[in-house]
């Protein structure tokens, strides 16, 4: 199994955020074939390393190996979800963390 595991921070704009990813983020990332979604939101971060921000929510699309997961992170799906990424940034403040792992 591997994943795309995203860490996004405290948004600026909560109720932008929750808007703009639910109604228009979300339906392109499950464009993205071979992959299963998982969404969470953070309760409670007790350790957070000095000059990162609170975490918020963490998504994960989860793969059956590395292999499958790098053929879709090389497709047109893909690079949908990356393209529209940018449209969350006024609600963020800054990028969320994308981590690749397996």
């Amino acid at each position: 199994m591997a994943k795309v595991v995203i860490l996004f921070e405290e948004p600026v704009d909560r109720e932008g955020f929750e808007r703009y990813y639910a109604s228009v983020h979300l339906p392109i990332a499950r464009q993205v074939p071979d992959a299963e979604i998982q969404l969470y939101k953070v309760l409670a971060a007790p350790q957070i390393t000095p000059g990162y921000g609170q975490p918020y929510r963490v998504s994960e699309m989860i793969f059956e190996s590395a292999d499958s997961m790098n053929r879709t992170l090389a497709g047109e799906a893909w690079a949908a979800v990356a393209a529209d990424a940018a449209n969350l940034l006024p609600y963020l403040g800054k990028p969320p963390l994308v981590l690749l792992v397996e």
